[in-house]
Formats: structure tokens, C-alpha cells, sequence
């Protein structure tokens, strides 16, 4: 009998068994037109065109690239397999300014492009720009970072775990920088014996590194977010997967203890938080259960936690904007839960009232890889990055949004 599990499942080998020789065909026209080399070393400049979304929102295309935070000088960064770019303000292009040093092995495939399609991975690495004008790069299960003249790299810290079937070491969301100049990331990897968690820091621009807090073994399967409230200076810590291990807590000492807020059910499995003066915003993490699939609200005065709005899919990424625009992107992984097959953006000016914006159907119903709509990790910047990861008509393509844009797409729903 033909079920929905076992066509996915047959669909998945046809793919993949598809996806293996344009692989082998793209490997051998990359050996004979040198696009290989062209690869390695990357263009020096990648442009903008301008894109309408089906939505009406009008946005800036760059082809292959995957979005990352902006630097203190309001620089968006972005990466193609191992070569970092910056979109300046004041630029109507992304420029490429150094390339991670990978070690030669499996790492080492994504430089080509041939590969990331192979995998369906674009996200190679994160960055993390530091107020100091230098850049830390996650990347091949290490820490490099990138010195303020763009010039050197050094191999500063190696993850514990990282690799194929192991995890990616730390998410994008884990790592933050402090307004006291401290470094922190916590580990994520996946955990099967949920062995001890350590979370990292520096105090020297992340040239060396010491453990800062560990979480023991058996209470979470690994750290989702750190991230710092811009109105107190507190540091935010968010956990995952199941529901015991789901929590939020917060540290008042740079991240040497850390005090729970609340947790126990999938509501408090997050990556990101969003912070006003009076309330702290997150959406879930969680597709199964989808009465827990909503955005909350949890007000610093009282400790009470609202549920403000149900979603379409799990949310990894969000990003609040200088204007106070705040957005969450919804995922996409096959769950019988989600709404549909198409992932979204939900828009909100004030934190109450939240807009839909629909983005692209699931490229490939075929896991393990989902449709994420990758948003850079910002706080209070008039423009984000959008990487779409395995979308149709936009994959592997990032667009740049402005808030006045998103704005006026806000206010025309509103009509």
C-alpha cells in the first residue's frame, strides 16, 4: 500500500539518486571550465538587482549567498561556501573580504558549489562580528577570527562536537557579544547521551577561551540562543528539545549563573528572543506540537506570559528592527501540523497584531532538509538579510529587506 510516509520516502531516493549525477556531471564541467578554482577563491564582488516578492514586498537580490549579522558600522555580512562578503551601507554590492582557512577533508568539499547543492547546505558557517572590528568565523568544527585589518585569520578555539551525524557545534543564535566586551556561545550538537553543555567565553576579543557555565548532564539536549537585552544588559540563555529540556533563563553576572524563568512544555523551546522596554517576544521551536506553535509575550514588570498569536510552522530565526518592526520566519518539514507546504514571514509593529507574509513552497518534500527562511541575526537594524534554504524560485538566494519596506507592507495588509 502507497501511504504519504513511504511516497516521501521513495521520492527522497529518486532525488537524491538525481541530485548524485548532476553532482558528477557539475564536477566534471567545473574540472574543464575552471569554475572549481572560481569557487575556491570566490568573486570579489557579487551585485544587487531589485526583486518583487508574490507578495508586493520590493526587496535587493544577491544570488548564492547566506546572510549573517551586521557589523557595529552597519555592514551586512554574508558568506558563499568558505569566502566572507560585506554589503556597506553606502554599496549597491557585496564585496568578498577574506575566506576561512578549512582544513583540507569532508569540510573542505563546500568550498564548490557542485557540493553545497549535492548536501542542500548553503550554511557552511556563522559569524559573528565583534565591536572591535574583527570577525569570529564558526566554521569546520573550529573558531577562527578574522583581525581588524581584514588580513589574518587565527585558529583560536576547536569544538568539542562537531561533524556529519554529530551537529554543527553552535548555532547562529548562540553566540553573542556583550556590551561589557564579553564573547559567549554555547554548544549545540545533537546530543543522543545528553552528556554535559558547556557555554564558552572570552574576554580578550576571542583570542583564547575558557568554559563559563556548564548545564549538567540529562537537563537539556543542547543551547538554542544567547542573546542580551539591549534595556537591562541581561543575558538571555535558551535551551532545547523536549519539554523538560525546554527552558528560558537569564544571567545577571555575564553568563556564570543563570536563572530560570520559566520552561516544561514545547512554548519555551526557542532559538531567538526579541526585546521592547516593558516585554520579551519569542515564537517556538516546535512542529509536532502544534497547540504550543504560537509567538508569547512575557512582560519584565509582571513575569505573566501571554500567548499573542498561532502559527503556520516552527520558527528558528526572528530579527526586531530599528523602527521597531519585529519578524519571525516559519519553517517548513513536513509535519502534519503545518498549515501548508509554503514558509512565511509574520510582521508585527506594536507586538500585537501580526501579518502572514507568505514566501515560497517547501523546495523538496523529501527531509531531513527543511525549508528555513534564514534571517540574519540582528537587533535594531534598518535592513536584514534573508537567506531562503531550500525554497522554491529563491533558493540559496538571500535578499536584503529594509524596514521602511516592511513597514509599508504592514500598513497596506492593514487596509
Amino acid at each position: 500500500m502507497l501511504t504519504l510516509n513511504s511516497f516521501c520516502v521513495e521520492d527522497g531516493l529518486l532525488n537524491k539518486l538525481t541530485r548524485l549525477l548532476v553532482f558528477a556531471f557539475r564536477l566534471m564541467a567545473g574540472l574543464l571550465t575552471g569554475r572549481l578554482v572560481r569557487d575556491y577563491y570566490g568573486e570579489n564582488h557579487i551585485a544587487l538587482t531589485v526583486k518583487k516578492l508574490p507578495s508586493g514586498l520590493t526587496c535587493l537580490l544577491a544570488e548564492g549567498l547566506v546572510a549573517q549579522p551586521s557589523t557595529a558600522a552597519g555592514s551586512m555580512l554574508a558568506h558563499r561556501g568558505y569566502n566572507i562578503y560585506e554589503l556597506k551601507p553606502s554599496e549597491d554590492r557585496f564585496n568578498r573580504i577574506a575566506r576561512v582557512p578549512c582544513p583540507i577533508g569532508k569540510a573542505w568539499l563546500g568550498h564548490f558549489q557542485a557540493t553545497r547543492d549535492l548536501l542542500r547546505k548553503s550554511d557552511m558557517m556563522d559569524l559573528l562580528p565583534l565591536q572591535s572590528g574583527a570577525i569570529l568565523a564558526f566554521a569546520a568544527g573550529r573558531v577562527y577570527r578574522l583581525d581588524e585589518s581584514r588580513r589574518h585569520f587565527e585558529e583560536v578555539f576547536r569544538l568539542r562536537f562537531w561533524g556529519p551525524g554529530v551537529g554543527r557545534g553552535v548555532l547562529s543564535m548562540g553566540a553573542v557579544q556583550l556590551s561589557s566586551s564579553n564573547i559567549l556561545f554555547g554548544e549545540y550538537f545533537a546530543n543522543p547521551d545528553r552528556k554535559e553543555v558547556n557555554i564558552y567565553a572570552s574576554d580578550d576579543d576571542g583570542r583564547t577561551w575558557e568554559i563559563r557555565h556548564r548545564i549538567p548532564p540529562g537537563q537539556i539536549r543542547h543551547v538554542h540562543g544567547l542573546c542580551q537585552d539591549p534595556y537591562t544588559g541581561a543575558l538571555w540563555l535558551t535551551t532545547g528539545d523536549t519539554d523538560e529540556e525546554s527552558f528560558i533563563a537569564v544571567s545577571h553576572d555575564d553568563g556564570k549563573t543563570f536563572e530560570r524563568i520559566g520552561g516544561g512544555d514545547q512554548g519555551w523551546r526557542t532559538c531567538k528572543l526579541l526585546f521592547t522596554d516593558n516585554y520579551i517576544y519569542w515564537a517556538a521551536d516546535t512542529a509536532v506540537k502544534w497547540q504550543y506553535r504560537n509567538i508569547y509575550r512575557w512582560s519584565k514588570q509582571t513575569g505573566e506570559l501571554e500567548k499573542i498569536k498561532s502559527l503556520d510552522g516552527a520558527v528558528e530565526c526572528a530579527a526586531k528592527m530599528a523602527n521597531g518592526v519585529m519578524v519571525v520566519a516559519s519553517t517548513r518539514g513536513g509535519w502534519e501540523s503545518e498549515w501548508d507546504d509554503v514558509s512565511s514571514l509574520w510582521v508585527s509593529k506594536d507586538g500585537t497584531e501580526w501579518k502572514r507574509m507568505k514566501l515560497t513552497p517547501w523546495l523538496n518534500q523529501a527531509k531531513p532538509r527543511f525549508a528555513v527562511p534564514q534571517i540574519s541575526d540582528d537587533t535594531d537594524t534598518s535592513r536584514i538579510g534573508m537567506t531562503c534554504l531550500n525554497m522554491a524560485d529563491y533558493d540559496g538566494q538571500l535578499l536584503v529587506i529594509d524596514q521602511d519596506d516592511l513597514l509599508d507592507w504592514f500598513n497596506r495588509e492593514q487596509e
